[in-house]
């Protein structure tokens, strides 16, 4: 009995392939910009809160 092209795992159509590789590519590519926009937001969050410390010890010294 030969296996069936659709219940076979080792027997993947190259579009599918093509498919996967696309959606692997893009969740990688997602992931790597909300890290990078994540990051980004927290930086700006402790400039801020040195500044502020900055400039009230600034005011105060």
């Amino acid at each position: 009995m030969t296996p069936d092209r659709n219940t076979d795992p080792t027997n993947v159509s190259p579009k599918r392939k093509g498919r996967a590789a696309i959606a692997v590519v893009t969740i990688i590519l997602a992931l790597i910009v909300i890290i990078f926009v994540g990051r980004n937001l927290w930086h700006s969050d402790v400039e801020e809160r040195d500044e502020a410390i900055e400039t009230q010890q600034q005011a105060t010294g």
